[in-house]
């Protein structure tokens, strides 16, 4: 694909939210560098790194006018990714949020910009992704491009197909977040006016929260390659974690009581919570019957509490507060 120019400056400010990030920093750099579209700046926010980041960081900002550097204390991704929103250039028309361990493939920029030329009336676009190892090694078995293309939406409390034509829609990210991860996309600068910062009390689903947000408000441009390579660490795998489970169940949450939904999309953001909690009990089950007892419990437990919270949703608001104790959920 040909090079991408503007006379306007940067078209593309790339959020890069960095900590500890020396041994996949440089491959990342390397990555925007090697883009067919050239009109891009890059923001690396240093969220109060303790390794070689910051030296990395400021050799690269020396070489390249459009690398940029910001410091600041330790306070999570969510707020890392702020920081460097409120830095973005204010003659930038479009915004990415590329994790500082995955890498572009070199079209791209020029891919999710020009989706985005051909859709004006949607607010971001998004590609596939390939799923990588440590050493950037793509995993064997990967499945992901096909799951992130096809996709399927809530309506009328089933999954139907979406058409490839068809932007993933906030009723398509409630079954699945097809954007996977924020690398994927690319948002009009313009749409944070309006839907304002990450959350951090979603962290770390906060780039999920953000998809819906965005998603409500027109959907995304599906480019249907592979732009991006999404490196997977074991310690990486957040889905596991107690935290991430808080995090989802905030996420949807947030989802169902947003006051400006549509009927629609509140009857659609309920159905994944009680979608969810279904999910949950069959892999209980499926944890009994191989003889995981303790699992069984835990996942139930899990199930119970989504479960909770479409109940209390269904017939008014609820806080989080209200559901049963955070700690009785246990990784399962």
């Amino acid at each position: 694909m040909d090079a991408v120019t503007s006379e306007a400056g940067a078209v593309v400010s790339i959020v890069v939210p960095t900590y500890n990030s020396a041994p996949y920093l440089p491959a990342t750099l390397a990555s925007v560098r090697g883009q067919t579209f050239t009109d891009w700046e890059i923001i690396l926010v240093d969220d109060g790194s303790t390794d070689d980041t910051l030296t990395i960081s400021d050799e690269a900002a020396r070489h390249d006018p459009r690398i940029r550097v910001v410091r600041a204390e330790h306070g999570g991704v969510a707020r890392a990714r702020n920081r460097g929103l409120a830095e973005v250039s204010p003659h930038a028309e479009f915004v990415a949020f590329l994790d500082s361990d995955d890498t572009y493939e070199p079209d791209a920029l020029a891919s999710l910009v020009s989706a985005l030329r051909a859709h004006p009336e949607l607010p971001a676009a998004h590609g596939l992704a390939r799923a990588v190892d440590p050493q950037g090694q793509r995993i064997e078995g990967d499945d992901l491009p096909e799951r992130m293309r096809n996709r399927f939406e809530l309506r009328d409390g089933q999954q139907v197909p979406l058409p490839a034509s068809a932007p993933t829609s906030f009723e398509a990210e409630l079954v699945e977040n097809y954007v996977v991860t924020p690398g994927t996309s690319l948002i009009r600068r313009t749409v944070f006016a309006l839907l304002g910062d990450f959350a951090p009390a979603t962290d770390p689903a906060d780039d999920y929260d953000m998809n819906l947000r965005i998603a409500r408000s027109g959907g995304f441009a599906l480019v249907e390659r592979v732009i991006l390579n999404w490196r997977r660490h074991p310690t990486s795998l957040s889905q596991r974690s107690r935290r991430w489970f808080w995090a989802h169940l905030e996420v949807l949450r947030r989802a169902a009581e947003y006051a400006g939904n549509s009927p629609t999309q509140r009857a659609a953001a309920l159905g994944a919570l009680r979608t969810t909690a279904t999910t949950l009990r069959r892999r209980a089950f499926t944890q009994l019957g191989t003889g995981r007892v303790s699992g069984w419990a835990r996942t139930m437990a899990g199930a119970g509490i989504y479960l909770s919270l479409y109940l209390m949703l269904s017939v008014g608001s609820a806080p989080l507060a209200s559901l049963p104790d955070r700690a009785s959920w246990r990784q399962s």
